[in-house]
């Protein structure tokens, strides 16, 4: 595994990488010390561990269909064209509580989409024309399909790219897109 780590100090970016765990913690340690910044040994573990996870996670490749499906849920969104509200918060306490449930897509279209749609809600929301996305599941994705939850949660499921029945079965039993799960519906 390749460790890395990145961190900003007084304007500049401090860039490390190794195959070497010991190695890596060693410059890092040298180079906050040198910063004068305060550390302890497990912040700067934790903080290594988790840049290096994020780096190391395999990018999703988006089809053409995909791309397409997704830009059209978003502009259905951003018409005005979504979910009731009801629905809306039904599917954000169904994901709040779904064991894949993640905070990194590893897509990067799926993180524009959710830029724009969590723009796109934020105008909304102040306009007071539509439900605002909750906050805490606003920079989160779905761990089986990497799709943004802001534009999931928003989107009339006949707008949905139809998953294959295996993908389809491969979601958690708890997920409101699953068509063999208790809390599939079709709005």
């Amino acid at each position: 595994m390749k460790y890395v780590f990145k961190i900003a100090i007084k304007g500049k970016v401090h860039s490390f990488a190794s195959e070497s765990y010991s190695s890596i913690f060693s410059q890092v340690s040298q180079t906050l010390k040198e910063n004068n910044i305060n550390f302890t040994e497990k912040e700067i573990r934790a903080q290594i561990e988790r840049q290096s996870s994020l780096s190391t996670k395999k990018k999703s490749k988006v089809s053409l269909l995909d791309a397409f499906n997704g830009a059209r849920a978003l502009i259905n969104y951003t018409a005005g064209n979504s979910a009731s509200p009801q629905e809306i918060y039904r599917r954000a306490e169904i994901c709040r509580g779904c064991p894949v449930l993640d905070q990194t897509s590893g897509c990067a279209a799926c993180g524009a989409a959710r830029n724009a749609a969590n723009l796109v809600n934020m105008i909304r929301a102040h306009k007071k024309s539509e439900v605002a996305i909750p906050s805490d599941l606003k920079d989160k994705y779905c761990g089986s399909c990497s799709c943004s939850i802001s534009l999931l949660i928003v989107t009339k499921y006949k707008d949905f790219h139809k998953e294959s029945d295996e993908k389809n079965a491969r979601r958690p039993d708890v997920c409101w897109i699953k068509r063999a799960s208790k809390n599939f519906t079709e709005e």
